[in-house]
């Protein structure tokens, strides 16, 4: 599927008219047009632990991600609304009882920016073979912000999950 993503892509950039605004927009598209494929393509059950990406989380990385300022993300994704969004989607009521739930929910949004991530760093690898640096370099821009610090924060919510669980044994 990735293989298939770059290449469609990298045909697609080919008819993109000079300039920043279009890599700009090229790039926008790529991104979410990546999540809406993984969300598609990845089944709604995963189980405990599938590829490289681990379940459980490892207790000092919680250190590890206060200090790349995920916590700080996760603070701004708040207040722009969109952790209302997701966690309406993701229907956890707060207790409990839906913490192994939600702990699956945010291995699987993980392991789909984590796909989305690895994608398009291979586009912007094609798109500098094909002359096109400024497209290239508005994928690995966006990247971070739209793949690389969600699926740390994914973690990071499973790790405080796990100190919860840990706590109530």
């Amino acid at each position: 599927m990735s293989v298939a993503a770059v290449a469609l892509a990298a045909l697609g950039s080919q008819l993109l008219p000079p300039g920043p605004a279009p890599a700009a927009a090229f790039a926008w598209l790529v991104h979410w047009s990546l999540m809406a494929a993984a969300e598609f393509a990845l089944p709604g059950r995963l189980p405990d632990a599938a590829g490289p990406l681990r379940f459980t989380v490892s207790g000092h990385h919680g250190a590890l991600y206060r200090r790349l300022g995920v916590g700080h993300f996760g603070r701004l994704l708040e207040r722009t609304g969109w952790n209302t969004l997701v966690r309406s989607a993701r229907g956890y009521g707060g207790g409990r009882g839906g913490l192994p739930q939600l702990a699956e929910q945010t291995w699987r949004s993980e392991l789909g920016h984590v796909w989305a991530l690895l994608t398009a760093l291979a586009l912007s690898a094609v798109l500098l073979c094909l002359h096109m640096p400024e497209t290239a370099l508005w994928l690995v821009a966006l990247a971070a912000p739209l793949h690389l610090y969600p699926a740390l924060l994914q973690r990071h919510i499973r790790a405080r999950i796990q100190r919860l669980n840990v706590q109530r044994a």
